[in-house]
């Protein structure tokens, strides 16, 4: 099935939701949408990846299966070809 995801960054890129506690990611996550975490521009946003990991694990209570499952969605919404899909995800399983 094609499905299309939806991402977001938490630190500064979003002016759209207040605060981790308005935003809806858990929620749509929980719903089965497919959503990822994403840094965009870590230069002009000052976001880092671990750092959107860690907002999201601390506030939301995310476990590391709900960590690895998040960054198996960040590979299949990538534009990445499937070889280094591939091996993303046999690095991933590894973690």
């Amino acid at each position: 099935m094609d499905r299309t995801g939806i991402m977001d960054l938490f630190k500064k890129g979003s002016k759209v939701y207040d605060s981790l506690d308005t935003h809806p990611v858990e929620a749509l996550r929980r719903a089965g949408v497919f959503v990822s975490l994403n840094t965009d521009d870590p230069s002009l946003f000052g976001a880092t990846l671990p750092g959107e990991y860690s907002l999201c694990r601390d506030h939301f209570g995310w476990s590391d299966d709900v960590v690895r499952e998040m960054a198996g969605t960040s590979i299949t919404a990538s534009f990445a070809n499937a070889d280094v899909k591939a091996r993303l995800r046999e690095d991933l399983r590894g973690w």
